[in-house]
């Protein structure tokens, strides 16, 4: 579940056989003013440090110790991490040219060995990390600063994923862990702006400024990681002096009057993520179209963003961002008019419920919401029984939402919130459609033969024109049988204290809190 914005120039100058070297600029780097202590939140904390248990280390604290190949900036270009070129000499190979002198915390240096098997390890189908790299077939070093990446077929969007996808770790500590690779105890050695110091595996990360960054000095001495699920209850904290800042993915109002004078609250728009409504097509009563077809047309957008503070209405599972990729504007529109969006009509819904199988008879629904999405769950509930579908909301902790989403698919309903691999077309759709992803994010179990043929030529085709025309038939398809409704392109919200400021925030394109060691821009006001 995450969310990237990419450069499109890369994406056109990645031409088989091209080389693109990122700008030289390296990653976020320190304020100029030393920061002895930092206590940041976050919403969740997983039990390991593990990538492959956790969706490629995806929080808000991972960067801080962690690194990819390729990064994104605050404008949402490509930057290089710990890698400076990338090489496509044929459609299903990328060779990558290392950054040298990367040291992990033991001071031991970064190896194409090491990034060989941090990729080849997450690409393991038993992580859920694969869904990101399952088209992989192998990864070796070619020399001690070079790595070789082949796939399995070709794939249009890969070089979008690594710079969202493949945490790095040192091979020689992951193998004399084993299973214990990132548990309390045992931790992890990589080669971020911190090391971690300790870790009790639900609450608290305990980190230390690097002194062999390859990015430069880190000026925040140390940085407590604290696990404060509610959005409203992190707020209270910053309020309190307990915490000095963190992301909220809530109501961005409440969050602000909860802080009070005390802070700050920023909100960021998520160009490429998405929130929607998904419906189980195995299960009644979503098994019949007909049923789904009424959920979208009582659908009112407005009043999510409205309950939830913010956003921009969403009508297609391939958000605006992701179409301008390989389509202009006029093109972007006449399809729009040619999908079957649903506007909002009870009567419209009414109609539908009539043709169902359930007509007169449609059986109690509930729905397992995180904190963060409990109003929107709640307007689900209230727009949904205007014509009669019985909702039941049930609030649940957020590392149990997301065990949910990624575990056996007996539920109705879910609630979608969903940061795109990457700003390619294929980011969202690819997870969350096809045979590929029925045990993980394709939680409509929506997997027609057709719809899975569509997919792998959309991956394959390396043609714009020809791309277009592949997604603009996976929109109506799946416009027509409704497995999602899209509702919004989300906002999150940054919350800071008045000791600190981050300038360039609000102009931000990218999710920084995902894709940067995010507490490296705040300064002291």
């Amino acid at each position: 579940m995450r969310s990237r914005l990419f450069v499109a120039a890369l994406a056109a100058a990645l031409a088989v056989g091209s080389t693109v070297v990122i700008s030289a600029a390296s990653g976020s780097r320190g304020s100029s003013d030393q920061i002895a202590h930092l206590n940041i939140r976050t919403h969740t904390m997983y039990g390991s440090l593990d990538p492959g248990y956790t969706q490629n280390c995806f929080s808000t604290y991972c960067h801080m110790f962690y690194e990819r190949l390729f990064g994104f900036n605050a404008a949402g270009e490509v930057i290089p991490q710990l890698a400076l070129s990338l090489k496509n000499p044929v459609p299903d190979t990328y060779d990558i040219t290392l950054r040298r002198g990367v040291r992990f915390w033991d001071g031991t240096e970064m190896t194409a060995d090491d990034v060989a098997n941090s990729l080849n390890y997450e690409r393991f189908p038993k992580f859920n990390s694969s869904i990101a790299l399952a088209n992989i077939k192998n990864v070796r070093a070619l020399s001690k600063y070079q790595v070789r990446i082949s796939l399995k077929h070709p794939d249009a969007s890969f070089a979008l994923q690594l710079a969202s996808s493949g945490m790095i770790f040192q091979k020689k500590f992951q193998q004399a862990a084993g299973a214990n690779f990132g548990k309390p105890g045992t931790l992890t050695m990589a080669t971020g702006p911190f090391r971690v110091t300790s870790f009790d595996g639900k609450s608290k990360i305990e980190l230390a400024a690097n002194p062999r960054w390859w990015g430069g000095k880190v000026d925040i001495r140390t940085v407590t990681i604290n696990n404060i699920p509610d959005d409203t209850a992190a707020a209270l904290a910053i309020r309190s002096g307990q915490i000095d800042a963190g992301a909220g993915y809530g109501d961005p109002r409440a969050m602000a009057s909860a802080l009070g004078s005390a802070g700050t609250v920023t909100k960021v728009v998520f160009g490429t993520a998405q929130k929607y409504w998904s419906m189980n097509v195995k299960n009644p009563p979503f098994d019949d179209v007909h049923v789904r077809r009424a959920v979208a047309y009582a659908t009112n957008r407005s009043e999510y963003i409205a309950a939830e503070g913010g956003g921009v209405p969403l009508l297609t599972m391939i958000t605006p961002p992701q179409l301008a990729q390989i389509a202009t504007p006029a093109q972007i529109n006449a399809l729009m008019k040619s999908l079957p969006t649903y506007p909002f009509s009870l009567a419209k819904a009414r109609q539908e419920l009539a043709q169902s199988k359930y007509a007169g008879n449609l059986p109690k629904t509930s729905i397992n919401c995180p904190p963060f999405g409990i109003n929107a769950c709640q307007v689900l509930s209230a727009q949904m029984a205007k014509i009669g579908l019985t909702v039941q909301v049930n609030e649940v902790p957020t590392l149990n939402y997301i065990n949910e989403v990624y575990g056996p698919k007996t539920f109705t309903w879910i609630y979608g919130y969903i940061g795109c691999v990457g700003p390619d077309p294929s980011g969202c759709v690819s997870y969350t459609l096809g045979s590929n992803h029925l045990a993980q994010l394709n939680s409509a179990q929506y997997a027609p033969p057709d719809v899975d043929t569509l997919l792998n030529q959309g991956l394959r085709t390396l043609n714009k024109a020809k791309r277009f025309q592949i997604y603009s038939q996976i929109l109506k398809r799946i416009g027509t049988d409704v497995p999602y409704v899209p509702y919004a392109l989300p906002v999150y919200a940054v919350m800071m204290s008045n000791k600190y400021t981050w300038p360039g925030l609000a102009a931000t394109k990218s999710n920084v809190i995902f894709d940067s060691a995010w507490v490296l821009n705040l300064k002291p006001r």
